[in-house]
């Protein structure tokens, strides 16, 4: 134990700010060990008392899931991606320099851990139907921009969500560069974003007609009325 941590084990603190601080010491432990660990064991390593996260958690599952929800529960923030300015490009640009400004290293170490593990957070239980979730806000808006039908009318199909996932995958794989496999010191961050955004910009408008081209000729079939 460090002696910065043996001072905030000693020292008395506002119960919200006791409360912060055990959460952000888990998040660096879950992150790097996962969370099959026991109560007594994560105490030990955050340097405070089984007594004390019991006094400011329901449980150790509360612990877990509450400091998971304190690390990536803003990650994913509200868009109003169908705003005609910016442009869809400089609007995707800017959202994910946001998102990767965000995510630190131990954010991103314990998304990994908690996506295995099977966890989720608030964000990914988003209200998606306003348009705000990141998969369908995009997909909304490329739509809009294309004059093909909306969400309301038509649903995001399984093509569109992959389309838009292969631009999400190519940004989250900067992260695995820098902090992952370490390869790549990620210095001009913006430049990075909009070289893989454009490549996605110049290739989504052919990719989604031909989409919705596929649909006319092959409509989804509807499940028929219980």
């Amino acid at each position: 134990m460090s002696q910065a941590t043996k001072v905030k084990k000693q020292k008395r603190f506002p119960a919200d700010q006791r409360r912060k601080m055990m959460m952000e010491d888990a998040a660096e432990y879950f992150a790097k060990h996962g969370f099959d660990r026991s109560t007594r064991h994560i105490a030990d390593e955050i340097g405070v008392t089984q007594g004390l996260i019991y006094f400011h958690f329901d449980s150790l599952e509360d612990f877990i899931q509450l400091t998971i929800e304190h690390q990536l529960g803003s990650l994913y923030q509200a868009t109003n991606w169908n705003d005609a300015t910016p442009s869809l490009e400089d609007s995707i640009v800017d959202y994910y320099c946001d998102f990767f400004e965000e995510m630190t290293e131990t954010k991103f170490r314990l998304f990994l851990m908690a996506s295995l593990a099977g966890r989720k957070w608030s964000t990914w239980d988003r209200d998606r139907a306003s348009g705000s979730g990141l998969l369908e806000g995009f997909v909304s808006r490329l739509r809009n921009d294309l004059g093909l039908p909306e969400l309301e009318s038509l649903p995001i199909t399984d093509k569109e969500r992959e389309l838009v996932l292969s631009l999400h995958g190519a940004v989250v794989y900067l992260q695995m560069r820098r902090y992952v496999f370490k390869t790549a010191e990620i210095s001009d961050i913006t430049k990075r974003i909009r070289c893989t955004v454009s490549a996605f910009i110049e290739g989504a408008p052919a990719k989604m007609r031909a989409i919705h081209r596929d649909n006319v000729r092959n409509p989804p079939a509807i499940p028929p009325n219980e």
